[in-house]
Protein backbone atom coordinates (compact mmCIF):
# COMPACT_ATOMS: atom_id res chain seq x y z
CA UNK A 1 0.00 0.00 0.00
CA UNK A 2 1.10 3.57 -0.65
CA UNK A 3 2.59 4.87 2.65
CA UNK A 4 0.83 8.24 2.28
CA UNK A 5 -2.53 6.54 1.94
CA UNK A 6 -1.70 4.08 4.71
CA UNK A 7 -1.00 6.88 7.22
CA UNK A 8 -4.16 8.74 6.20
CA UNK A 9 -6.35 5.63 6.41
CA UNK A 10 -4.96 4.75 9.83
CA UNK A 11 -5.87 8.23 11.12
CA UNK A 12 -9.32 8.03 9.51
CA UNK A 13 -10.03 4.62 11.04
CA UNK A 14 -8.35 4.92 14.44
CA UNK A 15 -8.91 8.59 15.22
CA UNK A 16 -6.24 10.97 16.51
CA UNK A 17 -2.79 9.42 16.92
CA UNK A 18 0.64 10.81 17.67
CA UNK A 19 3.75 10.26 15.55
CA UNK A 20 5.03 7.50 17.82
CA UNK A 21 1.82 5.52 17.49
CA UNK A 22 1.79 6.02 13.72
CA UNK A 23 5.42 4.97 13.43
CA UNK A 24 4.78 1.74 15.34
CA UNK A 25 1.70 0.82 13.33
CA UNK A 26 3.06 1.74 9.89
CA UNK A 27 6.66 0.64 10.52
CA UNK A 28 8.12 3.77 8.94
CA UNK A 29 11.31 5.62 9.78
CA UNK A 30 10.86 8.86 11.74
CA UNK A 31 12.11 10.89 8.76
CA UNK A 32 9.71 9.20 6.32
CA UNK A 33 6.77 9.61 8.70
CA UNK A 34 7.58 13.30 9.23
CA UNK A 35 7.66 13.83 5.46
CA UNK A 36 4.34 12.02 5.01
CA UNK A 37 2.66 14.00 7.81
CA UNK A 38 3.94 17.26 6.33
CA UNK A 39 2.62 16.31 2.90
CA UNK A 40 -0.79 15.27 4.26
CA UNK A 41 -1.02 18.58 6.15
CA UNK A 42 -0.19 20.52 2.97
CA UNK A 43 -2.93 18.60 1.17
CA UNK A 44 -5.37 19.51 3.98
CA UNK A 45 -6.06 15.82 4.62
CA UNK A 46 -4.90 15.83 8.24
CA UNK A 47 -4.58 18.43 10.98
CA UNK A 48 -2.85 18.57 14.35
CA UNK A 49 -5.18 18.13 17.30
CA UNK A 50 -4.87 20.83 19.95
CA UNK A 51 -3.96 19.57 23.41
CA UNK A 52 -6.92 19.32 25.79
CA UNK A 53 -4.95 20.65 28.71
CA UNK A 54 -1.57 22.32 29.01
CA UNK A 55 -0.05 19.38 30.85
CA UNK A 56 2.16 16.47 29.92
CA UNK A 57 0.67 13.28 28.56
CA UNK A 58 1.61 11.49 31.78
CA UNK A 59 -0.14 14.20 33.81
CA UNK A 60 2.75 14.59 36.19
CA UNK A 61 4.45 17.83 35.19
CA UNK A 62 1.50 20.22 34.94
CA UNK A 63 2.18 23.65 33.52
CA UNK A 64 5.96 23.46 33.35
CA UNK A 65 7.73 25.72 30.82
CA UNK A 66 8.68 22.68 28.73
CA UNK A 67 5.17 21.21 28.44
CA UNK A 68 4.88 21.95 24.70
CA UNK A 69 8.15 20.11 24.02
CA UNK A 70 7.25 16.92 25.87
CA UNK A 71 3.57 16.56 24.93
CA UNK A 72 3.22 14.62 21.67
CA UNK A 73 1.39 16.24 18.77
CA UNK A 74 -1.61 14.20 17.69
CA UNK A 75 -3.07 14.24 14.18
CA UNK A 76 -6.56 13.58 12.86
CA UNK A 77 -8.01 13.02 9.39
CA UNK A 78 -9.88 16.00 7.93
CA UNK A 79 -11.15 15.23 4.44
CA UNK A 80 -11.83 12.07 2.51
CA UNK A 81 -8.81 10.97 0.51
CA UNK A 82 -9.95 10.64 -3.09
CA UNK A 83 -7.59 8.23 -4.84
CA UNK A 84 -9.27 8.53 -8.25
CA UNK A 85 -8.05 12.07 -9.00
Amino acid sequence: MNPLLEVYQLLAQQGPLDAGQLQQRCRLSPAMLAALLTQLERMNRIAPVPADTPSCAAGSCGNCPAHRRCAPVRYRACLPFNTSS
